[in-house]
């Protein structure tokens, strides 16, 4: 992707409202506007996270004079409420704690509640989301290496320290380069994320060989080739890939997954319940309450075919 175009989309992308409109003006795949907009806020996120935490404070008094976030708080849901805990004394297992089990702090049940469907990046969904999708990135690299007959050792096999997704055991060519490595990024590589990585693709490059860096979501076609070649796609057209580029989970009477809760989303037990759908890297999902697990899951950015 050119330069050009991507500070063009990057700076259309406000909210998650802004992915269906941004798939159709670009031409680009929905997991591609996802990624580019989670980016976004991770990078916001990081660079102004400690100057919010320093008035932890102030937060904590506008709060109980006010029962409101002070404007200046420039935070996403999730994240406001982790200051304001904090401030009030909670300890980080505590505050994991009430944002899975909402009722249990009764007086903030509503503001949780919607911290937790609003906030796509950190809300204890949505970064059970996030990881699946790159271990769902991972799977798709797997099966294609199985498909080709090809011997290789997974990350989890490896000994040592930071080390590839996957080594590969004999001779592989791909676009004319025999491969020895492969890592799977399930992101879109811009500038950011390629310098942040960019030691340790070398680092592989130094001790294993050639390799090739995937990410799933495209790149910025300024980033340079070294001793790796930096891809977007691998592989066939498979259920998964559909769901990590596409962002499509289908409700069938037979999938991976069930929900029979007949609870709305507001609950603890749904809670826990999305969570474990991503935790289990499911793409389908069997649900008899189809609307309300359809109802939530859009609100992570899914297009959910029921």
């Amino acid at each position: 992707m050119k330069v050009e175009k991507y500070v063009k989309i990057k700076n259309d992308l406000r909210r998650l409202e802004d992915l269906n409109k941004a798939v159709k003006k670009y031409k680009i795949r929905r997991g591609t506007a996802f990624s580019i907009l989670v980016q976004k806020k991770v990078s916001y996120v990081r660079r102004n996270y400690r100057k919010f935490e320093r008035r932890a404070e102030e937060i904590l008094e506008y709060w109980e004079a006010n029962k409101a976030f002070p404007s200046w708080l420039k935070l996403p849901p999730a994240m406001k409420l982790r200051l304001l805990f904090k401030a009030m004394g909670m300890s980080k297992k505590r505050i994991a704690k009430v944002l899975k089990n909402p009722e249990e702090f009764g007086e903030f049940e509503d503001l949780i509640y919607d911290a937790i469907y609003r906030d796509y990046v950190y809300s204890p969904i949505a970064t059970e989301n996030l990881a699946a999708r790159g271990k769902i990135g991972e799977k798709i690299v797997e099966n294609y290496l199985r498909m080709r007959g090809v011997d290789f050792i997974s990350e989890r096999e490896i000994q040592g320290d930071k080390t590839p997704d996957f080594l590969i055991q004999e001779e592989m060519k791909i676009r004319g380069r025999v491969v020895r490595w492969i890592e799977s990024k399930s992101m879109f590589g811009d500038s950011f994320a390629y310098e942040d990585n960019l030691s340790q693709f070398e680092k592989y490059s130094s001790e294993f060989g050639e390799g090739i860096v995937i990410f799933w979501h495209g790149f910025l076609d300024v980033l340079k080739d070294k001793d790796f070649l930096i891809i977007s796609d691998i592989g066939y057209s498979s259920r998964e890939k559909r769901f990590l580029k596409d962002m499509i989970v289908t409700i069938t009477d037979d999938g991976e997954f069930s929900w029979k809760g007949g609870e709305e989303i507001k609950s603890g037990k749904f809670v826990k319940e999305l969570i474990r759908f991503f935790k289990s890297c499911s793409t389908s999902i069997a649900a008899e309450e189809k609307m309300v697990v359809k109802k939530a899951l859009e609100k992570f950015g899914y297009v959910v075919i029921a």
